[in-house]
């Protein structure tokens, strides 16, 4: 299960940074800026297209397991939704099979977000997928790496590559007992806000250089 979730991060961060180097590598940025529409509104939008694919993907890829588990062992479909009892925050609680992926389709969510918002900012910097990539890659795979060890605890529970370890996240255990899904979308709406924003920032003060250079 975290090969497969590897995979889909590392193909999520691929697309987002091939999406936000795309108009720079095409050369068609300078004629965007001169367009009458918010050019940072433009790039999130073209975000929604590959957000839908890789949901697809990730949706089609359970169904297709569960038609695989179906065929080959005769467990009827229905039995995704037949749980085992866990405990979660010291309560014991039904868990099914439909719920966890659910949840892990959520979480994966709030990552597809996070990718888009950055990399378009980071997408007015380079217009370098590879150097994207490793920026996220790297956000992504901080705690794995250990990096998180240089940060105090209280800045890092505010920050997103916090939360990768998706199944002591769906099963409360360790750092993440006292934490729940509302938290979790005030970190990443925050820092995908302040990414959007920033780039709606940068976009208008190049509009405004490309203007000035037009006129004179």
């Amino acid at each position: 299960m975290i090969i497969k979730r590897a995979v889909v991060i590392c193909f999520a961060i691929l697309i987002f940074s091939v999406t936000a180097t795309r108009e720079l590598k095409q050369q068609t940025d300078s004629f965007d800026r001169m367009i009458p529409r918010q050019r940072s509104v433009a790039l999130l939008i073209r975000n929604i297209e590959p957000w839908l694919l890789l949901n697809l993907c990730v949706i089609a890829g359970i169904i297709v397991s569960a038609l695989l588990v179906h065929l080959l062992t005769g467990l009827p479909i229905g039995s995704l939704w037949y749980g085992d009892i866990k405990t979660i925050k010291s309560d014991e609680v039904v868990f099914t099979m439909g719920r966890y992926l659910l949840t892990m389709i959520f979480f994966l969510n709030l990552w597809f977000i996070l990718f888009a918002a950055a990399a378009t900012l980071l997408g007015q910097f380079t217009k370098s997928p590879i150097v994207i990539t490793f920026v996220l890659a790297t956000t992504f795979f901080a705690r794995q790496l250990g990096l998180l060890h240089l940060i105090a605890q209280p800045l890092r529970i505010k920050l997103p590559f916090n939360y990768t370890d998706f199944y002591a996240m769906i099963y409360r255990n360790g750092d993440y007992g006292a934490m729940n899904n509302g938290d979790l979308i005030a970190v990443f709406g925050a820092w995908s806000l302040i990414c959007i924003a920033l780039t709606a920032i940068l976009n208008h003060l190049q509009r405004r250089h490309y203007i000035a250079l037009l006129r004179h």
